[in-house]
């Protein structure tokens, strides 16, 4: 699928490693991480348009 940025903005686009992992795994970066980076990257670029995403295929049901 392709991700569709708004023009004339910071693109941030992050990758969140879920998929092939077992949940708790400790290879796993937290998401409390991710949400500093976001708010850095936020104060930073208020205006940024962020896209995060993962896949959890195989491993986890599928998010309701």
């Amino acid at each position: 699928r392709q991700l569709d940025f708004a023009p004339g903005r910071t693109s941030v686009a992050i990758h969140l490693r879920r998929g092939d992992l077992p949940r708790g795994s400790d290879r796993a970066t937290g998401d409390a991480y991710y949400v500093r980076l976001l708010h850095a990257i936020r104060e930073v670029e208020p205006e940024a348009d962020i896209h995060v995403w993962s896949s959890t295929a195989g491993v986890h049901q599928q998010a309701a």
